[in-house]
């Protein structure tokens, strides 16, 4: 008997997960439904089928598993499900995971939704946590949501969202060189070469000192910043409103400012730049990325060059510098030409969260996975 009501319950939130929609009458009418089900039953199904995640229960009440979930294929019904049903008892959900429920539900058009799930944060939690989600601060503002920090949140990434279209048109039609930081250019001469590309893009400690002219060139018009616990301090950061523009390397639709800076100073830094042009990865770029590599964070570099390509609709190793051509040694490493120390390539995964550890999705960078990959997209000519 109970194996039946077991299926009859099974094929039920099977049809749920196959029927949800967008519009608002018929979620709600399915999330009454979902409330009823079994805890077990759901999360065996769910999980176990759509998943495959070993300690379910574990896994399913884990906000780092969520946020990993969003991070690497943003908003799907296979994440929906999950948070629909961990908002259904509230005593699952955590602050951070209730967050990315509201600001799923705004990307997705559900913007009641995302008000009342809001509303509901906003009663339990204040304004806690609110500025690390960029696209929600923004929301938030307009239902008369805010603190300090929500508000350098909410203008900044209007900002950003604003200058998507104008960041397209400005790389339309141009060349452009990609100047990347490993010391492959060195004794080459290319300098002038690559000063003569109508736009120049640069990343995080790049150098244009005098003893790098000759090779590695001065011009810079895009400045790649990925504004991390380490380049938000670095000299560049404070040079940036000399560039032409700055793009940040994170989708922050799928991202929280905890999970790579200092939330308070990324903000404050940030926020003085308001007059300039600033803008970030788009979603589809970003997970279609992370899908193709299955990496959880490719660099900079692959991030820039695969921007470019996607914008461009072509790219030529004749605009790629400072890029390493071959894969590198055992250890994954690839040094820097401005400065003698080796960056390791791949986070250390055994201090990494369990949730990242699958079979498909390997931690952080790997140089290796990338260099490999470029070959699929850069063309020789």
């Amino acid at each position: 008997m109970q194996k039946n009501k077991s299926i009859k319950w099974s094929k039920l939130l099977k049809y749920y997960l196959l029927s949800r929609i967008s519009i608002g009458k018929t979620r709600k009418k399915y999330k009454q439904k979902y409330k009823k089900l079994n805890n077990s039953i759901v999360t065996s199904t769910i999980v176990q089928e759509y998943f495959d995640i070993e300690d379910n229960k574990k896994a399913i009440k884990d906000e780092r598993y969520i946020q990993a979930l969003w991070n690497l294929k943003g908003v799907n019904d296979n994440l929906f499900s999950l948070l629909d049903y961990l908002h259904s008892t509230s005593e699952n959900i955590t602050p951070k995971t209730l967050l990315i429920y509201a600001q799923a539900l705004l990307e997705t058009g559900q913007t009641d939704f995302a008000k009342e799930a809001l509303l509901e944060y906003f009663k339990l939690y204040g304004t806690t946590h609110l500025h690390e989600f960029l696209p929600l601060s923004s929301f938030a503002r307009k239902i008369g949501i805010h603190n300090e920090l929500t508000e350098k949140a909410a203008d900044l990434f209007e900002l950003m969202e604003k200058n998507q279209h104008f960041f397209s048109n400005y790389l339309k039609d141009k060349t452009i060189a990609i100047v990347g930081n490993a010391p492959t250019e060195l004794q080459t001469n290319n300098g002038t070469k690559i000063d003569s590309h109508d736009i120049v893009i640069r990343m995080n400690a790049f150098s244009t000192e005098i003893n790098f002219k000759k090779d590695y060139g001065n011009k810079t018009n895009i400045y790649v910043h990925t504004a991390n616990y380490t380049t938000l301090y670095q000299k560049n950061h404070d040079l940036c409103d000399t560039f032409n523009w700055i793009f940040i390397p994170y989708d922050f639709w799928h991202i929280n400012l905890q999970q790579f800076t200092n939330p308070t100073d990324f903000l404050n830094k940030m926020s003085i730049l308001k007059n300039h042009n600033i803008t970030y990865l788009k979603s589809k770029y970003s997970i279609e990325l992370k899908e193709k590599l299955k990496l959880t964070s490719p660099s900079c570099g692959i991030i820039t060059l695969w921007t470019i390509y996607k914008e461009q609709k072509k790219l030529c190793q004749s605009q790629i510098f400072g890029f390493s051509k071959n894969i590198q040694n055992s250890k994954n490493e690839v040094e820097h030409y401005f400065k003698d120390t080796a960056f390791q390539g791949l986070y250390d995964t055994e201090n990494a969260s369990s949730y990242y550890k699958t079979p498909i999705y390997q931690i952080g960078h790997s140089f290796i996975k990338e260099a490999e990959f470029r070959k699929t997209f850069v063309s020789d000519n």
